[in-house]
């Protein structure tokens, strides 16, 4: 019976046991999940967006408007939003207990109502582990200003 619950948690990468893990290994566990999910922002891939989100996730955008998970999904499906490209840099991850907080910069190309858009902002994601499972369940974007060159 011990070698099924071994040979269970093995094929579940959302085990318990991953949100327990030590920091570093969450922390690396938190850029790989972050990942996947910006990732699918580009497909898009609704499902599995909405699985990797919290059912109250909620973002507050660089513009200051917030949207919940319904708003934000219903703007990808219906194609009013394309996100064309998402890169994050700088990315620091602190772990407190079943919390992520991931901090980073990123470079987003996205389309608004078939418009290009492009720029950097400074992201918030704070992740929570549910049984066993990171999901994100709130992000904040904060634009970056551009600065001139400087003159010598």
């Amino acid at each position: 019976m011990l070698w099924l619950a071994a040979l269970l948690m093995a094929a579940n990468p959302g085990s318990a046991e991953t949100c327990q893990n030590p920091a570093a290994a969450v922390a690396a566990k938190i850029i790989e999940v972050d990942a996947a999910y910006r990732r699918a922002w580009i497909g898009p891939d609704l499902l599995s967006i909405s699985e990797r989100m919290a059912d109250d996730w909620t973002i507050i955008h660089a513009n200051g408007r917030q949207q919940t998970k319904a708003q934000f999904l219903d703007a990808i499906r219906s194609g009013r939003v394309r996100f064309l490209e998402t890169k994050l840099s700088e990315q620091f991850v602190r772990i407190h207990e079943r919390v992520a907080i991931l901090t980073a910069r990123a470079h987003n190309r996205i389309a608004f109502g078939g418009r290009e858009s492009e720029g950097d902002v400074r992201l918030t994601a704070v992740y929570a582990c549910h049984a066993g499972i990171w999901k994100v369940v709130a992000e904040q974007a904060t634009g970056i200003e551009s600065s001139p060159p400087s003159s010598r």
